[in-house]
């Protein structure tokens, strides 16, 4: 049984919602002009998950404006993006192949990185700042006015987006990437919510097992 309290759904949710914002705000405050691979997945990943809770939010509110309010975050996710696809890359040369091989298109691909790191630190200035903490602000007012009925209707209709999707024999590429979207975001607002996943009626892992 998944039905929560309002109370409780909001009190886990506003929990949720903090903690990613507060890991966000951490992350940027710690920026250097050059960062790891490890700083921008894990910046990626806590922006995902933000953008689950408002995919509920946008589901649970018809006032809800969410391109205007996700597009500062966007230009951070998409920019921090770019840098962490070329560093994949890069990481994969020197796993797989000597040193010396590729010397041109490491130098190459190295540049690229630094070039794409200095656009992510400069679109972090005092107004992206200002402009992202005003839809974290947003964000939380909206939070708090999610009723748990409404939550409870929305983790249905995902689960019945999957459901739909696996009722198919043989999945294409496109399906595939769908289904691993809806779990994401289903299993983001899952915890969001305050559920105990090993109870739910869905898991991603076994789903993905068992079809792919």
């Amino acid at each position: 049984n998944l039905i929560i309290s309002n109370r409780n759904c909001v009190k886990a949710l506003t929990e949720y919602f903090k903690k990613r914002e507060d890991t966000i705000h951490l992350l940027l405050k710690n920026l250097k002009k050059t960062n790891p691979p490890s700083f921008y997945h894990k910046l990626r990943v806590e922006i995902k998950k933000l953008n689950a809770i408002l995919d509920l939010i946008e589901f649970s509110s018809k006032n809800f404006k969410r391109k205007k309010t996700f597009k500062p975050i966007k230009i951070i996710f998409r920019q921090a993006g770019k840098v962490r696809e070329l560093q994949i890359e890069e990481s994969i040369l020197k796993k797989y192949f000597i040193s010396g091989v590729l010397k041109n298109y490491r130098q190459n691909l190295h540049d690229l990185i630094s070039n794409e790191q200095i656009i992510f630190y400069s679109t972090l200035n005092e107004s992206d700042i200002t402009q992202l903490k005003k839809a974290f602000k947003n964000i939380n007012r909206h939070v708090m006015e999610i009723k748990s009925e409404l939550a409870e209707r929305y983790l249905k209709k995902l689960r019945n987006k999957v459901n739909n999707i696996l009722k198919q024999k043989k999945l294409k590429i496109a399906e595939l990437h769908e289904l691993r979207k809806f779990l994401k975001i289903y299993y983001y607002n899952l915890t969001a919510l305050g559920h105990d996943k090993k109870k739910d009626i869905l898991s991603s892992e076994e789903i993905l097992l068992h079809r792919l």
